[in-house]
């Protein structure tokens, strides 16, 4: 694998501000600024990971080519997958599925979570054809969850297991 994750960093945001479509990310508004862009910086409450910002970076290039945002909730042993953005140049090339596939290890493997969970619209094809080659699980539908200029969307939870994680990845080895 030629990426790795690292703490995203406020440094980041001129790079990754052009990447977040608002027709996409919701918690985002016209004229993306720092402010908005550091809530997908990694946080801390009490001592307890509650947030995890990451940039994806190419270790050829030094290059941020992605970033991941999730929530984790300690109480379940479940993070919840905000976002997941792919340099839009380098997009159609296998780096989604090479990040989520990173991200993953560390939620398994270094934070020992249970359950890994997100949450996409149903027109999102690329998005949900990245999720299930990774091996989320389909675990059902939110019917019309979103208003759109005509009509509604729905939204697929999708998801995976620690068990299911190590099934798929216990022989491959990844690099942190």
């Amino acid at each position: 694998m030629n990426i790795r994750l690292e703490q995203l960093e406020r440094k980041d945001f001129a790079i990754i501000k052009d990447w977040i479509d608002l027709e996409i990310f919701h918690i985002f508004t016209a004229s993306i600024d720092d402010d908005q862009l550091a809530r997908l910086l990694t946080k801390e409450h009490d001592g307890i990971l509650t947030e995890i910002g990451l940039r994806a970076v190419e270790n050829d290039t030094e290059n941020i080519i992605g970033l991941v945002h999730s929530i984790v909730d300690r109480e379940n042993d479940l993070v919840h997958l905000q976002h997941i953005v792919v340099d839009p140049e380098k997009r159609g090339r296998g780096n989604g599925s090479s990040i989520l596939e990173l991200f993953l290890e560390l939620c398994f493997k270094t934070h020992r979570l249970h359950r890994v969970q997100l949450f996409t619209e149903e027109n999102n094809k690329a998005a949900i054809a990245c999720y299930k080659k990774v091996g989320f699980h389909i675990d059902g539908m939110l019917r019309d969850r979103i208003k759109i200029e005509n009509g509604f969307l729905g939204t697929y939870i999708f998801s995976m297991l620690d068990n299911e994680w190590f099934a798929r990845f216990a022989g491959k080895k990844h690099s942190k």
